[in-house]
């Protein structure tokens, strides 16, 4: 998918100081002034390379590129803004396709018809249709492959990629099982088990390992996918915790939903569900510390990355939504 043709304005320096003072993140503001400043510079550089790209591919989500450079640049600064791009697309791609998948007025013959396609092109294929969603992934796909470590990171990202596809499939089924009837419910565990992927920060991750580049990686592959669940987890039920009263609202399962089913929803059930969660997110954070401070890798970046995206992803959902920091409406 080609942008050339398009004129995208930039985000005017009024938009990118209101849009840095409404985000009010104590782990932004703890930075020294040097540091904060780095972080906006990088960030604007990295949203004029990705806004036009974005605005190809959906024009629902001005500002979205901005906001997820903040976090990568935040917790990768060792990294220029050029190798941040291709995580910061692809970034923007797994929120675009989430919400394409999150039509609630298609049937589940209609999902798995659409999602056929992403996934043949993820095994391999050539694109089947012109679904400017699907091209904007063979983009994310191209720009990915210039990353130092994505040749060998390549089939992992792939692998959690189609994960992440089938997950959704399973969370639409689950959604109109839900709508038919609100007696059907997946387990908490079930949920978790399918949430972790649906979420879609696997894939993020292996882009991000791609990019920073740490060949000693390769050597704990299996202990980096496993804290890559971790962080998956942190950031489904921190998710939940921001989104819970908008699902409820459209019929959506979330960890909520099912902690508090069976009975009568009161403010007292609903705040111990929240604190319940808010505790297993602790903990999932307390572990990923931990791993960051006891690394297996040569220099500890990878598990610095996962830790610290863990952290600032939780902080971020605690006030805001990544779609919507700059919607005047919300």
């Amino acid at each position: 998918m080609s942008s050339d043709q398009i004129f995208v304005p930039p985000l005017d320096q009024e938009e990118l100081d209101a849009g840095w003072e409404t985000l009010r993140m104590p782990n932004l503001g703890r930075l020294d002034q040097a540091e904060q400043r780095r972080i906006r510079a990088v960030s604007q550089e990295v949203a004029d390379l990705v806004e036009p790209w974005l605005t190809a591919v959906s024009d629902q989500y001005r500002g979205l590129s901005w906001t997820i450079a903040v976090t990568l640049a935040a917790i990768t600064p060792e990294l220029p803004p050029a190798a941040l791009v291709p995580v910061v697309k692809f970034s923007c791609w797994t929120l675009v396709f989430d919400d394409a998948f999150d039509n609630h007025h298609l049937s589940i013959a209609e999902h798995h018809g659409r999602m056929r396609h992403f996934l043949e092109f993820v095994e391999g294929d050539e694109p089947a249709t012109t679904d400017p969603v699907l091209l904007a992934l063979g983009d994310c796909l191209d720009e990915l492959r210039e990353s130092p470590l994505f040749a060998e990171l390549e089939p992992q990202w792939r692998s959690a990629l189609r994960e992440t596809m089938r997950a959704m499939l399973v969370e639409c089924e689950w959604r109109h099982a839900y709508q038919a009837d609100q007696r059907t419910l997946p387990s908490f565990e079930d949920y978790l088990a399918v949430a972790v992927e649906a979420i879609d920060s696997r894939p993020v991750t292996w882009a991000a390992l791609a990019v920073i580049g740490d060949r000693s990686i390769l050597e704990e592959m299996d202990f980096l996918r496993g804290i890559s669940v971790t962080l998956a987890r942190c950031i489904r039920l921190s998710n939940d915790l921001r989104t819970h009263a908008k699902e409820a609202l459209e019929g959506t399962v979330n960890s909520v939903l099912i902690r508090t089913a069976g009975e009568p929803v009161d403010q007292e059930r609903l705040d111990a569900a929240l604190h319940g969660i808010t505790v297993d997110v602790d903990q999932h954070l307390r572990e990923l510390e931990w791993h960051a401070e006891h690394f297996r890798t040569r220099t500890g970046r990878a598990e610095k990355w996962i830790a610290d995206c863990a952290d600032f992803v939780f902080e971020f959902y605690s006030r805001h939504e990544y779609r919507t920091l700059f919607d005047a409406e919300s």
